[in-house]
């Protein structure tokens, strides 16, 4: 990614105009295809081990960049909901009731939902498996590990972006 694409994208984010917030996350979205595609096609050389870490190094930034983008956008549209969120926050109370949730369908404990455990988890909730555009929608917009397993972190910002879209939710 070039610091041309980088200054661009700083002007987008500066913007709190939707049009420009769209772009900025459509232009993350072009440039972590890029260097995702630069790793898969690397040779095994030491150079390219080189260039697959600097590259690893830019994907975890600009997937950071990505999600505080994401976040910030959020925070901006964030309505007043008693109990819920309160000064463009999530309660202490409404946290603590998402974290139990999490736990209570983090059947291994070790902090994420796995395919498994979240389908568990959907089923409760919507009465219905994930389907596939579920799945990417997730993956794409919160938090996730490598392998695609929603965080800790991530459920909250699922939750947070649902009672922000629909309080009814």
């Amino acid at each position: 990614a070039s610091s041309v694409h980088y200054a661009y994208l700083a002007g987008l984010v500066a913007n709190s105009e939707r049009v420009y917030f769209e772009r900025a996350v459509a232009l993350l979205d072009v440039l972590i295809g890029d260097i995702d595609d630069d790793v898969d096609n690397d040779d095994d050389d030491a150079a390219a081990a080189a260039a697959a870490a600097d590259d690893d190094e830019q994907l975890d930034q600009l997937r950071s960049l990505r999600a505080d983008l994401i976040a910030q956008r959020l925070q901006s549209e964030v309505p007043h909901i008693d109990g819920l969120v309160e000064e463009g926050e999530m309660t202490e109370s409404f946290q603590a009731a998402l974290i139990s949730a999490f736990d209570r369908f983090d059947v291994d404990r070790d902090d994420v939902l796995n395919d498994t455990e979240f389908a568990a988890y959907f089923n409760v909730v919507n009465q219905s498996e994930p389907d596939a555009v579920a799945l990417a929608y997730v993956r794409d917009n919160f938090d996730v590990t490598d392998s695609g397993h929603l965080t800790r972190l991530g459920f909250m910002q699922l939750y947070f972006a649902q009672v922000c879209e629909d309080a009814a939710e």
